[in-house]
């Protein structure tokens, strides 16, 4: 017989609650590191046990600025299970078979509960999207992917984001006085090129790959990560960042990652107004060009990787992206080999739509 909906919601935040209890004494026997920033304007705590899991995760929020005291918006508990010795208490489920295909509905009185674990990495992630409160613990900080560096905690705050106005998209972001460029499209489209290039040639840069996005009548896009990943191959073409790079294990196929405002303070921004959608696309012409396309052409490359990439616990974001693709000017940006030929192209648009 399914419990009552109140003693599910109950269950839940007494398991959550016993997870911070892990967090604090995780945090007692090997110490901890706390930060206290503003990620979208908004108040959250990093509150992360265990020196290998503080250095993997906090270099990629080093951008953002300190939060003053008050009530927080959001609170991230991380912790080592190695590191500490403290498992994870076993959870008031079955876990389902991490299996493709394999879906699990939450019971009525759990709508505000997400949980996730991830097979590659061994972390489990558990968060309250009302109160904003999530714990991840890792099996083993020191076995965690490369790539976590460049996007720690990707997913809770993706869902974090969402239930605060919020979408997390797979985008780049640049931006010149008082409008920013979304440059979007799938892996290995030139986003990451493209914004690397605008913020060598002075743009503001808030993203490569992954920023916050607050839809609506005046959409505006927030700076997640200030970081850049290129592919060992690509970033031989910028000699000047190319010994400024954190290498990945010669064994892995993880792409160089280079903390943009560790080398670059001047070029970071937290926010800024929407102003147009960029689509990248690879060419060998000489020379980089603009055409302007419809919101029918550009919305699929906008949508499918945001909406590939990250779970979607609802459609609103379809719709949003969609109604972002028809009230903002797109571009259909054609790279040139010639590489200094592109940040100029972004900025005239940018310039010119004010």
């Amino acid at each position: 017989m399914p419990l009552p909906p109140a003693a599910v919601t109950a269950g839940l935040a007494a398991y959550l609650d016993g997870l911070a209890a892990a967090h604090a004494v995780a945090t007692k026997r090997i110490g901890g590191v706390v930060r206290d920033v503003r990620l979208a304007g908004l108040p959250i705590r990093l509150a992360i046990a265990g020196e290998a899991l503080a250095e993997l995760i906090l270099p990629a929020f080093e951008h953002l600025p300190d939060a003053p005291p008050g009530r927080l918006e959001g609170e991230f508990l991380l912790w080592d299970e190695a590191a500490a010795g403290v498992p994870l208490p076993v959870p008031p489920w079955t876990e389902p078979a991490d299996a493709p295909g394999v879906q699990f509905s939450l019971p009525a009185g759990a709508e505000d509960f997400r949980r996730a674990h991830s097979p590659e990495s061994d972390t489990f992630v558990f968060q309250n999207l009302r109160s904003g409160r999530a714990v991840l613990a890792a099996r083993d900080a020191r076995r965690l992917p490369f790539y976590q560096r460049a996007s720690p905690l990707l997913l809770p705050i993706h869902r974090w984001a969402a239930a605060r106005g919020l979408r997390a998209v797979h985008a780049g972001c640049v931006a010149v006085g008082e409008g920013a460029a979304l440059i979007a499209g799938p892996s290995g489209s030139g986003k990451s090129t493209t914004s690397l290039l605008c913020a060598l040639d002075g743009l503001d840069y808030l993203s490569d790959d992954y920023c916050l996005v607050r839809p609506g009548a005046a959409p505006e896009a927030f700076c997640l990560y200030h970081n850049a990943k290129l592919d060992r191959d690509h970033l031989r073409r910028f000699p000047a960042l190319a010994d400024l790079a954190v290498p990945p294990p010669a064994d892995r196929p993880d792409k160089p990652i280079l903390f943009l405002h560790r080398h670059h303070p001047d070029r970071i921004r937290l926010a800024a107004p929407l102003r147009l959608v960029l689509l990248p696309q690879v060419t060998d012409q000489a020379e980089t060009t603009a055409v302007r396309i419809g919101a029918s052409d550009a919305f699929p490359r906008l949508a499918t990787s945001s909406i590939g990439q990250l779970p979607q616990d609802d459609r609103r974001l379809f719709f949003e992206l969609a109604a972002l693709a028809h009230r903002l000017p797109c571009y259909r940006v054609e790279l040139g080999t010639r590489l200094e030929t592109v940040a100029p192209v972004v900025r005239r648009l940018l310039e010119a739509a004010g």
